[in-house]
């Protein structure tokens, strides 16, 4: 949207947002978010015998609802480039 029509980004948040770097790491797949940080605090703690792809959508642990954010991950996986997947 042109600078100056209503509902147009400010200029510099603009120009802050195009700088982005394509390759970042994505909200909830970076090691320091919560969900991503109580999944693993979870699978070692059950010895690494978690079945991901089986884990059922209402599966809670410590507050987080897990079973939610792995099928999101899951089903995000495909659409991310290769330098995004090792983030």
């Amino acid at each position: 949207m042109p600078a100056g029509e209503q509902g147009a980004l400010d200029p510099e948040w603009r120009e802050a947002l195009e700088e982005i770097d394509p390759w970042w790491c994505r909200a909830g797949r970076s090691p320091g978010s919560a969900p991503y940080a109580v999944a693993r605090q979870w699978w070692l703690e059950l010895d690494g015998r978690v079945d991901w792809t089986r884990l059922p959508l209402e599966t809670v642990f410590e507050g987080e609802q897990l079973g939610r954010w792995v099928q999101a991950q899951r089903a995000d996986w495909p659409g991310l480039e290769t330098d995004q997947r090792d983030c």
